[in-house]
């Protein structure tokens, strides 16, 4: 299941159970519905390639496609073209849960599809530690 929020019962054990379940498949990206939960695989798993960002470009249903920071990156573009107002995105997590990391993916898809202008979509990195 790709998006959680969908559960018929969405409590913390249901949501762990799931997101490990998920791990252990190396599926590391899970919506829980607006949101995307990312855990770090510490390991290289290979979806950040050119068949992957061609995949998640100009998506216009978002279940269409597993959960991946490419599809955030991607809607946060379709929003700012559609609304004209610049986007945030939040980033949080613990020290080394890959927080910098996502952010540098998130831009950097965003760059290779022309997406982002100076000051047009904002970070904000939390830290829980």
């Amino acid at each position: 299941m790709d998006d959680l929020a969908s559960l018929s019962t969405l409590d913390e054990s249901t949501l762990l159970e799931e997101i490990r379940a998920r791990y252990h498949r190396d599926v590391i990206y899970t919506y829980i519905g607006d949101l995307l939960v990312a855990v770090n695989p510490y390991k290289r798993i290979l979806i950040y390639g050119k068949d992957y960002e061609q995949r998640y470009t100009d998506i216009k249903v978002k279940s269409a496609l597993p959960p991946h920071l490419f599809a955030m990156s991607d809607q946060s573009f379709q929003a700012m073209r559609r609304t004209g107002v610049p986007q945030c995105c939040v980033v949080s997590g613990e020290s080394g849960a890959g927080r910098s990391y996502s952010a540098i993916i998130y831009r950097s898809f965003g760059a290779s599809r022309g997406y982002f202008e100076k000051n047009a979509v904002t970070l904000l990195f939390v830290s829980n530690s």
